[in-house]
C-alpha cells in the first residue's frame, strides 16, 4: 500500500543526512515523507545536509516537504509533530550508545504514538519483511504490539514467532532445572494461546519459541540466527526503574539489533487512539498477498 506518511527525524548534521541512505530504501514511489528538524536552540541547522536528503528522496518519487518547529528539547518537539500529524510510521537510525542522538531516539520511542522503526548503523535491511520476531514476557502488555503488528504482516503473509525467555535457577540440579524448563514450556503455550490464536485468526502463521538465558543476549542470538528481518517490541513508555524489562530490554534490542526493529507505545498509541480517526497503519513495505480471483 502507497501513499504512506513517514517522518524522519534529523538534527541538521551531515552524519544525520546520510542516514537517508540506509532509511530511504524502505520508502517507495507514491510515500510521503516529512524530513524533521527540530530547532531547540542547541544545534545549528545545516541546510545543505537536508537538502541533499530531501533530493536523495525525490529522486526515488517520493513526495518530500520539511518541517522546523521550534521545542525545548528535539525529543519533545518530535513526539508533539507526531501527535498533531498522526503519521503511518517514525523512521529513524539508532547511532548506538554514546551518541546523544540515542537519547533523544529513547525519548521519542517511550512516547511516540505512532510505531517506530529503529534501523541500527549496521542493520541489514530487506525490501520486505517476511518473518517477524515479538519477543513476550507473556503478558498482555508485551503482545500489545501485535495490534499494529498484524495488519501489516497480513498485507503480505508475513509469519509471526511469540518468543519467550526463561532463565535458569543456578541452585537447581540438573534434573529439576530439565523438569521445570518442560513445565514453563507447557505454561508457556498456555499464557501465549490467546496471541496466537489472535495471529491466526488473521490468516498468519504462527510459532512460540522458548529459549532460555540473558533475556537481552538471548534475543539478539535469536536474530543473529538470520531467520527472520523484523523484531516488533512494546514498550512501556516508561523512564528509569519504572522501565521495568519490556522499556529496558526494547532499548538494548534497538541499539544492537542486525535487523530492524518497530517499537511501540500502547500507552501513547491509546492516547492518539482517543483523538484520530481508526487510520490503518498498514506499512509500504508489506507488499499485498495477490490472491486468485
Amino acid at each position: 500500500m502507497n501513499n504512506q506518511l513517514f517522518v524522519i527525524p534529523m538534527d541538521g548534521s551531515p552524519k544525520a543526512a546520510e542516514c537517508v541512505d540506509r532509511i530511504g530504501p524502505m520508502l517507495a514511489a507514491g510515500d510521503r515523507a516529512v524530513l524533521l528538524h527540530v530547532r531547540d536552540g542547541k544545534s545549528r541547522s545545516d541546510q545543505g545536509a537536508i537538502a541533499e536528503a530531501e533530493r536523495k528522496l525525490a529522486s526515488r518519487g517520493i513526495a518530500v516537504s520539511r518541517e522546523e518547529p521550534a521545542a525545548s528539547d528535539a525529543a519533545s518537539g518530535i513526539v508533539d509533530f507526531v501527535r498533531s500529524n498522526r503519521p503511518d510510521m517514525v523512521l529513524m537510525q539508532s547511532m548506538g550508545t554514546g551518541d546523544e542522538r540515542t537519547g533523544v531516539a529513547e525519548r521519542v520511542l517511550r512516547s511516540s504514538p505512532a510505531p517506530v522503526l529503529s534501523i541500527a548503523k549496521e542493520a541489514n535491511i530487506r525490501k520486505t519483511f517476511n518473518s517477524i520476531l515479538v519477543p513476550t514476557d507473556t503478558t498482555a502488555f508485551s503482545t500489545a504490539v501485535l495490534e499494529p503488528l498484524i495488519p501489516m504482516a497480513k498485507a503480505s503473509g508475513a509469519s509471526i514467532t511469540l518468543l519467550f525467555v526463561d532463565w535458569d535457577d543456578p541452585t537447581d540440579t540438573p534434573e529439576w532445572r530439565s523438569d521445570r524448563r518442560q513445565q514453563r514450556v507447557n505454561h508457556v503455550a498456555q499464557w501465549l494461546r490467546e496471541p496466537r490464536k489472535m495471529i491466526e485468526d488473521a490468516g498468519l502463521k504462527a510459532e512460540i519459541r522458548v529459549e532460555h538465558g540473558d533475556v537481552d543476549e538471548t534475543i539478539l542470538k535469536v536474530v543473529a540466527e538470520g531467520n527472520h528481518d523484523l523484531v516488533a517490541m512494546a514498550t512501556h513508555g516508561r523512564s528509569g526503574a519504572g522501565r521495568w524489562i519490556v522499556g529496558s530490554t526494547a532499548e538494548t534490542v534497538r541499539e544492537r539489533s542486525s535487523i530492524p526493529v518497530l517499537v511501540h507505545c500502547p500507552v501513547a498509541a491509546k492516547k492518539k487512539a482517543a483523538a484520530a480517526s481508526n487510520k490503518s497503519i498498514v506499512s509500504r513495505f508489506f507488499p499485498p498477498v495477490r490472491t486468485s480471483s
